[in-house]
């Protein structure tokens, strides 16, 4: 078994369009999906980095971070649900966190939804500490 991390390129975009979509935790609004077109423009914007997990030749795991000046803001991070605690999350997390110690940079942030227990105990396990509730807002523009 071939397992690595690296970076995520176009021919990625049909299994992290499947996989973003795959988790109700990682849309905001009810009815938001992503699209293939967001997706390739994550891939594309060379000032963020998505990363993914991959197994065989199999993408497992992604995660989509936005690089500021003093830190790292991870928008999106996702497991296939057929391979999550097998340390997945861990490994693509800690690689993020290793680039970011590499650029100087000294914090890492993201959002969780407050129903993802797994996912906060995820980042709870990693000493990533809970700030304030927020409710998600948005408006579509016509």
């Amino acid at each position: 078994m071939t397992n690595k991390i690296r970076l995520a390129n176009i021919k990625d975009s049909e299994i992290l369009f499947e996989l973003f979509n795959s988790s109700e935790y990682l849309i905001g609004g009810e009815n938001d999906k992503y699209t293939i077109n967001d997706i390739k423009d994550y891939i594309n914007n060379k000032s963020n980095m998505i990363v993914v997990y991959e197994s065989d030749e199999k993408v497992l795991g992604v995660i989509y971070a936005e690089f500021h000046k003093c830190y790292i803001y991870v928008a999106d991070f996702i497991v296939d649900s057929k391979h999550r605690n097998n340390g997945i999350g861990n490994k693509l997390l800690t690689f993020i966190e290793n680039i970011a110690i590499s650029k100087n940079i000294k914090e890492i942030e993201m959002f969780v939804e407050s129903t993802n227990k797994n996912m906060l105990n995820f980042v709870k396990k990693r000493k990533y500490y809970k700030g304030k509730s927020f409710i998600y807002c948005s408006k579509e523009l016509k």
